[in-house]
């Protein structure tokens, strides 16, 4: 039973992207399986392979919230796996603008604010004591 609730844990994307809203084009239906296919791959630890479906994904869909917000979720997470502190600062910025390009491009989405929280506790690391309190609000 736990491998079960595990297994739908880690396909829950999947399942999401391929209902897709009902009524979307063909290049949304396109848009949608990619980014599925990206949030699989990136739940798998593939996040080479992730990265590079979000970067054809930016050149196309550069201003979609939901490829922004995944790109702030590449930043975090190579910010997160490198011991370069100048790399891990710049990509915890870029996460931020990322985050607030996707909050920006589509305010209800939940998925873009949760990640530009993460994005801000990340940046916050680096800032100073009066930015760390702008940054908290």
């Amino acid at each position: 039973m736990k491998g079960i609730v595990i297994a739908l844990l880690l396909l829950s994307p999947v399942l999401v992207f391929a209902q897709g809203s009902g009524g979307g084009s063909a290049s949304t239906a396109s848009l949608q399986e990619r980014l599925g296919q990206s949030d699989i791959l990136f739940t798998q630890g593939k996040f080479a392979d992730s990265r590079r479906i979000m970067d054809e994904l930016m050149r196309s869909d550069g201003k979609d919230a939901d490829v922004l917000w995944r790109m702030a979720r590449h930043m975090i997470n190579d910010g997160d796996g490198t011991r370069n502190e100048e790399k891990k600062e710049r990509l915890y910025r870029k996460s931020v603008e990322y985050s607030e390009a996707a909050v920006k491009a589509d305010p209800r989405d939940a998925d873009a604010r949760a990640y530009l929280a993460a994005s801000y506790g990340s940046y916050a690391m680096f800032a100073g004591g009066k930015e760390k309190v702008k940054l908290a609000n």
